[in-house]
């Protein structure tokens, strides 16, 4: 009985964190037992090792070793059932709270030498050899060993001679299957980054970048099937195959994943080298990859070897290049392509003897291609997008193919068999040179494609946008998103603002487009306001750049109710009957308010007018400001939600002196709240700034995207505050900030010229811009095409 007891109560001593979560962090100074932050083990595997099923491990910035000693063998071991999750700063009550790319916590093989800062490969590669053979281990693992939020680095190097069965790897997984998430595989010299033997993880939001392999930089496949969403491989070198991804009779299925600037330095497959493979990509892009191999170098992107059969859906390939096939090397077995975009790839000649075949793809098996843009590709005898080797089989359907003919008479046969609807013409894309491979509104492409080639279940493009927007799909891997009837055309009203009690006696209405529909196509006598108001006659009016129309200012008050922004709906139809509307929006005041009594004088002073009102009270929340330079007939607005502010000061550009009035507006639980100044003079009048769009919620987004040299980020703000704007490499480290200040609600732009802090030019790649503006913080990520 003593026995018994004393065994339970050492048990009960030996997991004092058998709770739900055990805390790890490096610099913690307390009791070491895991149960809190401030109590936290400070070796990563004295939690590991009492971790049971049901339990989170929770890991604090900071660099994670698998041993204290040089045992090389040694790794972290991923345990069925336990997440263990990193990124953390080391005061979080919940996994929500945690920032990943400003809390960096690295899993590192790195044990005797140390790497020197700054050393590059192969100096690198020889510092490694005392280095573990596998940081991470995933074996014999399922679904629920879970791995997230790690920078994984320094595995053992291939150059060292190593004899350790199957070669070194930043994590190695054999008959498992674990969980994977947010983790950068970085630095990494074994053979690969993740090899996976007999196993089928699922990895999201992962990053491999800047790997040196033996036989594959990134990920190795050996009879395998892993699951990939969110995967990005930018910079990884292979001594041999596959810069990014080797597959021996594996069928990974990827989703979102991108493949730029990888390089296979001897060999074959730039970024995926298949041998007897079947992998599935849907929405995957590669960017300039490249394959080398003396007077070899096949796939410049991809290489299908043997009796690989891969299905590529909504897929780009830029900028790839290789001696034969600039994109894809295909052998013996069957690829299907659907909506694939091949632009600007290359088949270069070694010497006279061996001139570069296949700009886009060099095919010798079965090759089925449908709804696909061939354009500007080239190899070493001219703009050639496909060769077929003397007895393979390309079945072309519904494609622009440059240099083909196009369907019908005038179809070559070199380039395979012609099922229909075939184009040989300019695709016509938005800004190719800068990486924009969406279609304009005049592309032959648009509703060219035949929709029943599609994959069932695929409902979107690689923009993420309808895959089938009209009466059939498009060729390529975008889908032209037409521009609705309320996008067409652009509408602006003048007067901004109507006084219902002044003289007037028109409304006018000029029309924009904002796409490549030109005004000219429109059915000026069909314009009405508001859906009954007729333009006055013989009004209508159509010059080069603008429609104007002219209304009874008089049928318009009507039917208008006071208020700060009156919408206006002006529509019609096109010559050729398809209907259209703009909207915009007006101020409407009556008589009565410019009666109301003012609340202060106002003063002009100079050139620069400074212009003061008492504060209007608490049942004001927020103030508006308009300036009229007509004596109250008409209005623009000077500023809009000012909070708490009893002062404005504007510089009026050189003009004509005008007699102004001033109106300043605030809202709040007792209604609106007018104060309206006294006539006064400026001399100088001017321009004055329209209020600015501020909308709903904050956004972020940057455009072109991939981009060549630069790009322009968009953002909008609800509501005024300090904003960081901020670019990351994959690795996670800040490259520049292109914004930190307090920043006016509104919608703004700010351009990145792909230059560092220093200044110096970037390289291609993929890079991450995050907006930070109070609690709002969104990541989002961008391809730099050179």
């Amino acid at each position: 009985m003593k026995t018994a007891l004393l065994t339970t109560l050492l048990l009960l001593l030996a997991a004092p964190a058998g709770a739900d979560i055990i805390y790890v962090d490096i610099d913690a100074t307390g009791a070491h037992k895991g149960s809190r932050w401030a109590d936290a083990y400070t070796d990563l595997q004295d939690a590991l090792g009492i971790a049971v099923a049901g339990d989170d491990i929770w890991v604090a910035e900071g660099v994670y070793k698998p041993t204290d000693g040089l045992d090389q063998t040694i790794s972290f071991r991923l345990v069925n059932g336990v997440g263990l999750y990193g990124g953390f700063d080391g005061t979080e009550d919940t996994r929500d709270e945690r920032v990943l790319e400003l809390h960096r916590t690295t899993l590192s093989g790195d044990l005797g030498v140390q790497r020197t800062e700054g050393d590059q490969w192969p100096e690198y590669g020889s510092h490694a050899q005392d280095n573990s053979y596998h940081v991470v281990d995933g074996s014999r693992t399922d679904g629920t060993a879970i791995i997230d939020g790690f920078t994984v680095t320094a595995c053992r190097s291939f150059m060292c001679n190593c004899t350790y069965p199957l070669g070194p790897a930043g994590m190695w997984t054999e008959d498992g299957s674990p969980t994977i998430a947010n983790l950068v595989f970085t630095e990494l010299g074994g053979n690969c980054a993740m090899r996976n033997i007999r196993s089928s993880p699922t990895i999201t939001a992962t990053r491999f970048v800047s790997n040196r392999g033996d036989t594959c930089a990134g990920m190795w496949n050996s009879y395998s099937n892993p699951s990939l969403m969110d995967v990005a491989f930018t910079d990884n070198n292979s001594d041999h195959d596959a810069g990014a991804m080797l597959n021996d009779n594996s069928n990974p299925v990827l989703e979102r994943v991108s493949f730029v600037s990888n390089s296979a330095a001897n060999a074959h497959g730039g970024a995926i080298a298949n041998y007897d493979s079947s992998p599935s990509l849907t929405n995957v892009w590669f960017v300039d990859n490249y394959a080398a191999h003396g007077l070899g170098g096949r796939g410049g992107a991809v290489l299908n070897s043997g009796s690989s059969s891969p299905t590529l859906v909504n897929v780009l390939f830029v900028g790839n290049r290789a001696r034969s096939g600039g994109a894809i090397s295909h052998g013996s077995g069957s690829m299907t392509l659907v909506n694939v975009t091949f632009w600007g790839n290359s088949a270069s000649q070694v010497d006279p003897e061996h001139p570069g075949k296949g700009g886009a793809i060099w095919n010798s098996g079965d090759c089925t291609i449908s709804n696909v843009i061939c354009f500007a590709n080239i190899q070493s005898e001219g703009e050639i997008e496909l060769h077929n080797e003397p007895g393979a089989s390309a079945v072309v359907n519904a494609s622009l193919i440059a240099g083909s003919g196009g369907s019908g008479v005038g179809w070559s046969p070199d380039f395979g068999s012609d099922l229909g609807g075939n184009i040989d013409a300019d695709p016509l894309f938005m800004d190719a040179p800068d990486g924009d491979f969406r279609l304009t509104m005049a592309s032959r492409a648009i509703n060219a494609g035949d929709s029943s080639a599609l994959p069932e279940g695929l409902l979107l493009d690689l923009d993420g946008n309808p895959r089938i927007y009209g009466p059939s799909v498009d060729m390529g891997a975008y889908e032209f998103q037409a521009p609705s009837s309320r996008d067409i055309f652009a509408a602006r009203l003048t007067p901004r603002t109507l006084n219902l009690g002044a003289n007037g006696n028109t409304v006018q209405v000029q029309l924009s487009s904002r796409w490549t529909i030109p005004v000219s196509d429109i059915e000026a006598t069909s314009i009405v306001l508001n859906g009954s108001i007729a333009p006055l006659d013989g009004s209508a009016k159509t010059g080069p750049q603008m429609l104007r129309a002219k209304f009874a200012r008089q049928e318009l008050a009507v039917s208008l109710e006071l208020g700060m922004q009156v919408p206006l709906l002006v529509s019609g139809v096109l010559l050729d009957g398809t209907p259209f509307s703009a909207a915009d929006t007006i101020r409407v005041i009556d008589p009565g308010q410019a009666r109301q009594a003012s609340t202060a004088p106002v003063h002009a002073v100079g050139f620069t007018s400074a212009v003061h009102w008492p504060a209007l009270g608490d049942e004001a929340s927020a103030l508006d400001g308009y300036l009229s330079l007509d004596g109250g007939s008409t209005w623009a607005q000077l500023f809009a939600g000012l909070e708490g502010t009893t002062s404005f000061t504007w510089v009026l550009e050189a003009g004509e002196t005008a007699r102004a009035q001033l109106l300043v507006e605030g809202r709040g639980a007792a209604g609106v709240v007018h104060a309206i100044s006294e006539l006064f003079s400026i001399s100088n009048a001017g321009a004055v700034t329209a209020a600015p769009v501020v909308p709903s919620r904050a956004y972020l987004t940057a455009a072109p995207n991939p981009f060549n040299p630069s790009t322009t980020i968009s953002y909008g703000l609800p509501h005024a505050g300090h904003v960081e704007l901020t670019i990351y490499d994959l690795a996670g480290r800040k490259v520049r900030t292109l914004l930190s200040e307090r920043v006016s609600a509104g919608e703004h732009e700010v351009q990145w010229h792909g230059r560092d802090e220093a200044g110096k030019q970037v390289a291609s790649g993929v890079y991450l811009y995050q907006l930070r503006a109070g609690e709002f913080v969104e990541t989002e990520r961008m391809v730099m095409v050179k």
